[in-house]
């Protein structure tokens, strides 16, 4: 017997291709404590920015982000300049060592002091570099691919796996994610999953189509006569997200599989 679904190639997670229902508690009544569960995704958004471990050291003066903002900026003559040489800088001097979670793991001054930390932290940090240089940045939480998607609806936590950040740089969103080291603007391809939220004053909803995504890549053959027949070569120079998968391949199984 074959299952009746199977991964395909540019398929997001099975789950997402199955009939189901699924429930979600609303609200606690009588005889328990009343209790709101389900809430709207301002109020979300509200409880995340009071959570000491997500909003609250965003919100702080943290006046020793400083040290590392005035010379990472220093000869830099445009925001967009400042905006990715601050981006430059958490991706050159911080290692992400787990995707796992959605909030902070451990605290800034932590973060700085050991150069790792999980992707949240890593994010959370661009996010704060960029608050305390003066930047319109929030925090974007968001479903992987293989997570499944969120609901633009409801807004429940447990459906998010992914922090990015997305900072207005010169009247432009930028959505960065420090941790993938892609490039400034440049998103995996797993976190275009439709539906995310910024976690602002409204909660703006935003949407990463997986069809966004695209990909340049160029060949070149080169042919010529000699003395002893055609000979051709070529070369060719991957994409982004080709190369992403080059590295990988070479971390984990060396230049000889590739």
């Amino acid at each position: 017997m074959f299952p009746a679904l199977k991964e395909e190639s540019f398929t997001s997670t099975i789950d997402n291709h199955i009939s189901k229902i699924e429930f979600q508690l609303n609200e606690m009544r009588e005889p328990l404590n009343y209790q709101k569960v389900l809430q709207t995704w301002n109020a979300l958004g509200t409880d995340l920015m009071k959570n000491d471990n997500f909003g609250v050291p965003l919100t702080q003066f943290n006046g020793f982000l400083n040290d590392i903002i005035n010379p990472v900026v220093a000869g830099k003559n445009t925001d967009l300049e400042k905006a990715k040489a601050l981006y430059d800088y958490v991706v050159n001097n911080f290692t992400s060592t787990s995707s796992v979670g959605m909030y902070f793991s451990k605290s800034l001054r932590n973060i700085i002091k050991d150069r790792n930390g999980t992707t949240p932290d890593i994010n959370l940090l661009m996010t704060a570099l960029l608050i305390k240089a003066g930047f319109e940045a929030h925090p974007v939480i968001l479903s992987t691919r293989s997570h499944g998607y969120t609901y633009e609806l409801y807004p429940i936590i447990d459906k998010c796996n992914y922090i990015i950040t997305r900072v207005k740089v010169e009247g432009k969103y930028y959505f960065l994610d420090a941790s993938s080291k892609l490039g400034f603007g440049i998103l995996p391809p797993q976190l275009y999953n439709g539906h995310a939220r910024v976690i602002n004053n409204e909660m703006t909803p935003v949407f990463l189509y997986p069809q966004d995504v695209t990909e340049n890549s160029v060949t070149t053959l080169f042919i010529a006569q000699t003395p002893g027949g055609l000979k051709a070569s070529y070369k060719s120079v991957p994409g982004i997200y080709h190369s992403m998968n080059i590295r990988r391949e070479i971390a984990t199984e060396g230049e000889k599989h590739i």
